[in-house]
């Protein structure tokens, strides 16, 4: 379907403000190489941006304090964050866009897929300032747009594929284009098709074979919240398996191993690729409602006991919603809540085996076949080709 080009490379675009959004793009990258090996690379948005360094020095400050907050649970104000952010992209400089321009006329990618929020107007300025033929392809990491201009924008020439209903109809409400949206049936997500030997995953870390499993995990930054889960399992004296993911957050694994809890657990540091083989040999998942650790639970087929998000409410509370709709797990008041519905998971797990599974990242590959054989596609190249051709022109005559 795909077809690799001899030198240009699909780039998918990420950020690493928590993780939902890194581990959306390795989903992606990893199947379009698949379907055609070397053609997709992921890129981080700090290496376009640091391209002006006075732009991009706002932007990992940006970056580095939200995960700061995130890590200790102090996030608040998520909605001034993202106001602030647009307008530092709203108030970027001529040179600022040159400077990315440049950058992408480095890469020269052949097709720019981004799962980046708020900055996707500039970026998408700056790569048709370079070449307008290019096509964006922008993939909303949420099931709805929690606050205006977080995700969409009305630009007639970029393309959207939304993986909810939600975010499908106020696309078509802000004007865009029916034939540039595709609504795909989940998150553009994927499991490891690695499967575990449960037996002798849990004779190497003790594990008890009558008690159910929990994967914790509160995204690849890693939370205080996982070490809350830890303390209030040993106050409750809970009957479970307990499988503890720390992201980068060298301090909470730390602290885990001095705890040291009498139940069956393991820890883990950072892992650089999304620990989904875990999920083979656990009966639950417990952490927060994000979409991405939604779509995997959902492939996985085992309930999300989600903790009610407080920093994070603007753009996970629909996450909620669809959780306690469909009957995928729960999401709880606290963390001491949280652990004592442990024992209460096969209430969901029927509910969890029988959801409706999504196919988004095959969709996601017609979308973007579709869009390289669109008419909105060859209008932009045809309008770009006088251009090179004069440059060509250009170049031939300097050189007689």
């Amino acid at each position: 379907m795909l077809q690799a080009h001899k030198s240009k490379l699909i780039h998918v675009l990420y950020f690493e403000a928590a993780s939902g959004h890194r581990s959306a793009a390795q989903h992606i990258v990893n199947r379009l190489n698949t379907e055609v090996p070397g053609s997709a690379v992921m890129l981080n948005l700090t290496e376009v941006t640091d391209r002006a360094p006075r732009f991009g020095s706002i932007v990992r400050a940006g970056i580095r304090y939200f995960n700061y907050c995130l890590q200790r649970g102090i996030l608040f104000d998520l909605g001034g964050l993202i106001n602030l952010s647009l307008l530092v992209q709203d108030t970027a400089s001529k040179k600022t866009i040159q400077a990315i321009a440049d950058f992408w006329a480095e890469k020269d990618p052949s097709l720019l897929i981004s799962v980046t929020p708020m900055y996707n107007a500039l970026l998408h300025k700056a790569l048709a300032q370079h070449d307008p033929s290019i096509p964006y392809l922008c993939v909303p990491v949420d099931l709805e747009e929690g606050k205006s201009r977080y995700w969409f924008d009305k630009n007639e020439l970029r393309w959207y594929a939304c993986a909810s209903t939600e975010l499908y109809q106020k696309a078509k409400r802000l004007g865009i284009a029916s034939s540039q949206l595709r609504q795909l049936s989940g998150m553009p997500a994927s499991i490891s098709e690695t499967k575990l030997d449960r037996a002798a995953c849990f004779t190497e870390w003790g594990f008890n074979t009558e008690w159910p499993t929990c994967f914790v995990s509160f995204g690849g930054q890693g939370t205080v919240d996982v070490l809350r889960v830890a303390k209030e399992a040993k106050k409750q004296n809970t009957q479970a398996n307990f499988l503890f993911f720390c992201g980068k957050n060298k301090t909470l694994f730390t602290k885990l191993k001095a705890l040291n809890p009498s139940y069956p657990h393991h820890i883990f540091s950072y892992l650089p690729e999304a620990p989904t083989a875990y999920l083979s040999v656990s009966d639950l998942v417990l952490g927060k409602p994000g979409a991405m650790t939604l779509a995997e639970a959902q492939l996985a087929r085992i309930p999300l006991f989600a903790l009610k998000s407080k920093g994070l409410k603007l753009v996970q509370r629909g996450n909620e919603r669809y959780i306690q709709k469909n009957q995928l797990g729960l999401v709880a008041n606290s963390v001491a809540e949280l652990v004592a519905a442990i024992p209460n998971y096969s209430t969901f797990k029927e509910s969890a085996q029988n959801s409706a599974q999504n196919n988004a990242l095959e969709e996601l590959l017609v979308f973007i076949h579709e869009i390289i054989k669109s008419p909105l596609y060859a209008k932009l190249q045809t309008q770009n080709e006088p251009v090179q051709t004069r440059i060509t022109s250009e170049t031939s005559a300097r050189s007689s």
